[in-house]
């Protein structure tokens, strides 16, 4: 029972996070004096992960430790937040990076969503069929 109070509090608290990351970046970007073709970038960066990476997150996903890539990609997304709370505290503020970051938190966003929609843990139950390379 507490290993699942542990899982829904951490996918909720990452749900959470999530979505407000996604609220916050376009703020961020008009905050710091961005166009709006510059603040579409930011929340079209933060979607691309999703349209292109998905399919091959998705046999990376398969291939690995779900619970592994879980905790890499929340390691990943937290350092992505950190790193964005650092650069507005510095004020070394710049669109470009919020692009950037929205990129690595989208991709670290698609692998740990794709591992926590086919189970949280352990290698696939699939049975492999064998192919060209063995």
């Amino acid at each position: 029972m507490i290993k699942f109070y542990r899982l829904w509090v951490s996918t909720a608290s990452s749900n959470f996070g999530d979505g407000l990351l996604r609220i916050l970046l376009p703020l961020l970007a008009l905050a710091w004096g961005a166009s709006g073709f510059e603040v579409s970038l930011v929340v079209a960066s933060s979607y691309l992960p999703w349209l292109f990476g998905s399919l091959l997150i998705g046999v990376f996903v398969d291939r690995m430790n779900r619970s592994t890539i879980i905790r890499a990609a929340n390691a990943i997304r937290v350092l992505a937040t950190f790193t964005l709370l650092a650069v507005t505290v510095a004020d070394l503020t710049s669109v470009a990076l919020l692009v950037v970051l929205a990129l690595v938190y989208g991709v670290a966003e698609v692998a740990a969503e794709g591992a926590q929609a086919h189970g949280s843990g352990g290698r696939s139950t699939r049975p492999r069929r064998p192919g060209i390379l063995g």
